[in-house]
């Protein structure tokens, strides 16, 4: 099986400001919910599509010594940012992988306690095929920790033509990749189709200051448009007004807000075989 990607943002140096920014947005949300999966010192633990290893150290630092973190993403550029963070903070228990879950030969399998996925699914053509190809690599009883957005929700945090319109093109730009921005909708319901028990769904919005959301804003048009453009979802026009739009909002780094964009959290647990 091969995973698909249609990733549309940038990557390497092109999104590893976007990609730290966001971190610092979802990243108490994402130890929240891999506290509540489990996690803990000596696990084994794979990160998928890791992008620039944001979540690298705290994976690496909490399992330990005795414990040992699996890295895997597509890009290339990806994986030597993350190689690079991971060198930088002195650890020696990360092992990358560069390729598509379910397509590499080799991997360690069934030795994982937990799988990690960010932002993920919304960038490949076939979830369920990604979503199937984690039980190769989990022990029974093993957890999924899974995040994904349901971007159409961003519509609700402002009452503007113009906005609507940046938002409602990302979504649509998404349907001509072959891939769901909204994914997180049904998420819960793709970890129990593909035999995956004690799932759990929760919806947030995590807090952020309004020049993060902002600047997340500025960041996501940027790397977006070349695509959009391409496909026929976004004009010169229409670019210009959305960054028009967002430059004109307020660079408050002390007052918060919801973030726009409704993330689904999931947690699913490996089904047992039964004694």
């Amino acid at each position: 099986m091969a995973a698909q990607q249609t990733f549309a943002l940038g990557v390497g140096a092109a999104g590893d400001q976007r990609l730290d920014l966001q971190h610092d947005i979802l990243k108490e949300n994402s130890i929240k919910y891999l506290t509540l999966a489990g996690l803990k010192p000596g696990h084994v633990v794979w990160d998928i599509g890791c992008g620039n290893g944001a979540m690298l150290p705290f994976l690496a630092q909490t399992v330990g010594a005795r414990g040992h973190v699996y890295a895997l993403d597509q890009s290339v550029a990806q994986l030597d940012l993350a190689k690079n963070r991971v060198q930088e903070a002195g650890l020696a228990n990360v092992t990358f992988f560069q390729g598509e879950v379910g397509a590499l030969k080799g991997l360690p399998a069934q030795e994982a306690d937990l799988v990690h996925m960010r932002l993920l699914l919304m960038h490949v053509t076939n979830p369920k095929e990604v979503i199937r190809a984690l039980f190769p690599l989990l022990k029974e009883g093993g957890m999924v920790v899974s995040q994904e957005s349901i971007m159409s929700t961003s519509r609700d945090y402002l009452a503007d033509a113009s906005y609507h319109g940046c938002i409602d093109a990302l979504v649509n730009l998404g349907k001509t990749l072959g891939v769901d921005y909204d994914i997180g909708r049904s998420l819960g319901a793709l970890y129990e189709n593909e035999g995956y028990e004690a799932v759990q769904v929760t919806l947030e919005r995590p807090e952020a200051t309004l020049k993060q959301i902002k600047d997340m804003l500025i960041f996501g048009v940027d790397e977006w448009k070349a695509e959009g453009l391409k496909k026929g979802v976004m004009s010169q026009e229409s670019v210009a007004g959305s960054q028009a739009l967002f430059q004109g909002w307020p660079d408050d780094d002390d007052r918060t807000a919801p973030f726009p964009t409704e993330q689904a959290y999931v947690l699913a647990r490996k089904r047992r075989k039964p004694l």
